[in-house]
């Protein structure tokens, strides 16, 4: 799956209408693809244009395929979307037209695109940070989700209780860490301070902190 951020380009009503009237000097009918959902408007852009215009509405490259495929083999040649459905039309033996967006929503793509690699540098940095700080300190630190799962362990924290972080992250809680309270508060959203536990065989002053967010507490360090 992809994990990093789409920028999407939309396409504006004006962007269309230059597509399909360039479409309406090859053919009077006319398919227009359009990703998860209806067109609005595209019957008073027929009744303005003189053309039959029928929607290819899809959610996947296969059913893409196989909307282009029938409209070409039902008289629709001309088919106006991304440039993916021009390579489609031409390969069915139809007519590909692509809709380009115009130069505002391109710049406006642009600076969204910008903004989040912004984002993206800081957390980078942040996370660095937060590493070394980890690495650094001497008591040992250890976080779960909210599935109880652990999503970080410093070296320290490794070292006291005997188990290698990067075997057990991302994993369920070893029974090692399991004496701490942690899940406890993680159930309860109460904070723990100072507590005397005898933890993976060695006795330990425990401080665990619930992380709350406004649905409740998500994780506990």
């Amino acid at each position: 799956q992809l994990k990093l951020p789409v920028v999407t380009i939309a396409r504006r009503d004006m962007d269309v209408i230059r597509a399909v009237m360039l479409a309406r000097e090859r053919s009077r009918k006319i398919a227009v693809t359009s990703f998860s959902g209806q067109i609005a408007g595209l019957e008073i852009m027929e009744d303005i244009l003189g053309v039959e215009i029928r929607q290819l509405p899809f959610r996947t490259t296969p059913e893409l395929v196989a909307a282009i495929s029938k409209a070409v083999a039902e008289g629709f040649r001309c088919i106006v979307g991304g440039g993916i459905c021009k390579t489609i039309a031409q390969s069915v033996g139809g007519e590909g037209f692509v809709v380009v967006p115009g130069e505002r929503v391109i710049q406006q793509a642009l600076e969204e695109a910008r903004v989040i690699a912004q984002s993206q540098r800081r957390n980078k940095e942040e996370a660095e940070r937060l590493r070394i700080i980890l690495h650094s300190v001497k008591e040992g630190v250890v976080g779960i989700d909210s599935e109880g799962r652990i999503n970080l362990i410093n070296p320290m924290a490794g070292e006291m209780l005997g188990l290698d972080p990067e075997h057990v992250l991302d994993r369920p809680m070893p029974e090692a860490v399991r004496s701490a309270g942690l899940f406890r508060v993680l159930e309860s959203g109460e904070a723990e301070v100072d507590q005397f536990r005898r933890v993976g065989g060695l006795d330990m002053v425990i401080n665990a902190m619930p992380v709350n967010v406004s649905e409740g507490t998500r994780a506990v360090v």
